[in-house]
């Protein structure tokens, strides 16, 4: 489906491509809650939400959100806490767009690194840059929150 769809629109940047890639799965999953009754449970993680690594109406969709609050650092630690098997607990985290993408080498740095920026521990000055660039480059992303949270009404 993700070739055709492509093909037919003729899509030619490789990050378009993937932001499509992650729409369709959203799609699928959606239809399947549709005809199943059911939820669709997002795993997005509150270090993609703030660093918006996440496409919007695609891989950021849910109806439940249960992972939204937890770093990636704090899901590993429920996940060992489960006893879940280590190959799942050490995989590298990857959006599976393309063949060993994984997401620390698309950010040059380490989602450890990330979760100590965000517990104001001091980091690497260059590493720190990236964050910021990158919170700032996807600042876009989370604006959906911003007109939810607020009331415009006057009363």
């Amino acid at each position: 489906i993700w070739k055709d769809t492509i093909n037919s629109f003729q899509i030619n940047d490789k990050f378009n491509s993937y932001n499509i890639k992650s729409k369709i799965r959203s799609m699928f999953l959606f239809s399947q809650a549709f005809e199943k009754d059911g939820l669709v449970i997002s795993n997005l993680n509150y270090d993609e939400y703030y660093l918006g690594y996440f496409t919007k109406f695609g891989d950021s969709n849910g109806d439940v959100f249960p992972l939204l609050n937890l770093t990636k650092q704090d899901i590993i630690e429920v996940a060992k806490y489960l006893e879940l098997p280590n190959e799942i607990i050490n995989k590298l985290p990857s959006a599976d767009l393309y063949i060993n993408q994984n997401d620390e080498n698309e950010f040059g740095f380490s989602y450890k690194d990330l979760d100590e920026y965000l517990n104001f521990k001091k980091i690497n000055p260059n590493i720190e840059n990236k964050i910021i660039k990158r919170v700032e480059k996807n600042k876009h992303k989370r604006i959906l929150e911003h007109l939810i949270n607020n009331d415009f009404r006057k009363e």
